[in-house]
């Protein structure tokens, strides 16, 4: 009911629960289906009620926009609300360096070119009448899809069809996802079985075909039909499982 009338809201510290395996079955943490379609409601301006404690739902048109502040990657569990927001990222860290001064003796006399600054972005801002994802962010923006659709970020990091050639060996495959699990801190897929990872695979329409085949010479360990993207290369570990003959690191 806080965000009533209110016109930027601030979640300076957000901590998502993460994914988890609860014997067979795996809870993706994150953000909630019902607390979704709020946020939804609330950045898009729709009509939206909000329920209030001994009184009658608050029902109006909602001119909140969020800032959402993490130390961490955020699971927002959601592949639409994620294009409701700009990325930046800070890659400059105090930890260790902190300075307790700052705020009581260095940041007075710089707040006239902080509103200086503020102004001009806000008059850009009115110029262009939308807010843009700055270039600066991109990077970011796909570890944030990577850890809404892991299953995409993986596919479209790494491979591309290859429908008629030789294909990759599933060994090797499925020890790329299990690497790529480790580089993007979702340890909690990385125990996922190859039949499942590939069941997850094809519900992306891109990727519907992916399927196992044991080639007619050489070699017949089955393979996918994919192969790596040009500059994508393996680590020799993996590359070792069946003997490939992608570059390595």
């Amino acid at each position: 009911m806080g965000m009533v009338g209110k016109r930027v809201g601030i979640f300076h510290d957000i901590r998502l629960k993460p994914g988890q395996w609860y014997g067979q079955s795996y809870n993706p943490g994150g953000v909630d289906p019902q607390s979704q379609q709020l946020l939804l409601e609330l950045i898009s301006g729709d009509l939206t009620e909000i329920g209030r404690k001994y009184l009658e739902a608050w029902k109006g048109l909602p001119f909140i926009k969020f800032r959402l502040i993490s130390n961490k990657v955020p699971n927002f569990n959601d592949e639409v609300l994620i294009t409701r927001f700009n990325v930046v990222e800070f890659t400059k860290s105090y930890l260790g360096n902190e300075k307790p001064e700052l705020k009581k003796e260095l940041l007075p006399a710089e707040l006239p070119g902080i509103a200086n600054c503020c102004l001009a972005a806000y008059r850009r801002l009115l110029r262009r009448g939308r807010f843009i994802q700055p270039a600066s962010g991109l990077a970011l923006l796909k570890r944030v899809k990577a850890v809404v659709n892991p299953w995409v970020a993986f596919m479209d990091a790494h491979w591309e069809p290859d429908p008629i050639g030789d294909g990759t060996p599933c060994a090797v495959f499925d020890a790329a996802f299990k690497h790529f699990c480790i580089k993007t801190e979702r340890l909690d897929l990385a125990k996922t079985s190859a039949s499942d990872i590939i069941q997850k695979i094809n519900a992306i329409p891109k990727w519907q075909y992916v399927q196992s085949f044991r080639p007619r010479t050489g070699n017949r360990a089955r393979r996918y039909p994919v192969k790596l993207k040009a500059g994508v290369k393996l680590s020799k570990e993996i590359l070792a499982l069946e003997g490939s003959p992608f570059e390595t690191n």
